[in-house]
C-alpha cells in the first residue's frame, strides 16, 4: 500500500492475549507502524510486550509504557500526539486492544478515502468503522471491518 497507515492502540491490565492478534491482523493488512499505549499494564502484560517488541523490531512497533492509567481517552491522547508527530504515519487508524481487524478491512477504508471527491477532505473527514455486530448490519447496513477477540 502506498498510503502511511499508523495504527495507535491502548492497552491496560492483563491484556497482552487480546493485544497481539490486533497488532498481528494490523500488520497483516499492511499498516506500516503500531504505536501501543501501555496504560500502566500488569508486569505479565508489559513483559509478553516487550519480548513481541523485539521480535517485531523498532520499524514496525513503538510501544509507550505508562506507569500510570490515564484512562481509555488520556492514553489515546498520548498515543495520537505519537503518530502525528511521526513522519511514518500519513493516516491514523485508532483500534481498541480487543478490536481485530478483518481481513481487508484496511483496503475498504482507503479505497473509500480515495473515492471521496471532496475539497481538503483531509481537513474536513474523518473515517469510522464500527465492530461486527449482526444486529446493526441487519439495521444500517454498515461496513464492518473489525471484530472483538
Amino acid at each position: 500500500m502506498n498510503e502511511k497507515v499508523c495504527v495507535v492502540t491502548v492497552t491496560y491490565g492483563n491484556r497482552f492475549h487480546f493485544l497481539n492478534q490486533v497488532i498481528d491482523a494490523a500488520l497483516e493488512e499492511g499498516v506500516c507502524k503500531v504505536i501501543v499505549v501501555g496504560n500502566n499494564s500488569s508486569p505479565e502484560s508489559r513483559e509478553k510486550l516487550k519480548e513481541y517488541e523485539k521480535e517485531l523490531g523498532e520499524q514496525k512497533i513503538k510501544v509507550l509504557y505508562l506507569d500510570d492509567n490515564y484512562g481509555s481517552a488520556g492514553g489515546f491522547k498520548i498515543g495520537l500526539k505519537e503518530a502525528y508527530n511521526d513522519q511514518e504515519c500519513e493516516f491514523i487508524w485508532r483500534l481498541d486492544d480487543d478490536n481485530k481487524p478483518l481481513e481487508g478491512s484496511l483496503k475498504i477504508l482507503l479505497d473509500f478515502w480515495s473515492s471521496l471527491k471532496i475539497e481538503n477532505k483531509e481537513e474536513k473527514i474523518a473515517l469510522l468503522s464500527y465492530r461486527f455486530k449482526k444486529e446493526q448490519v441487519a439495521k444500517n447496513r454498515l461496513f464492518i471491518i473489525s471484530q472483538r477477540c
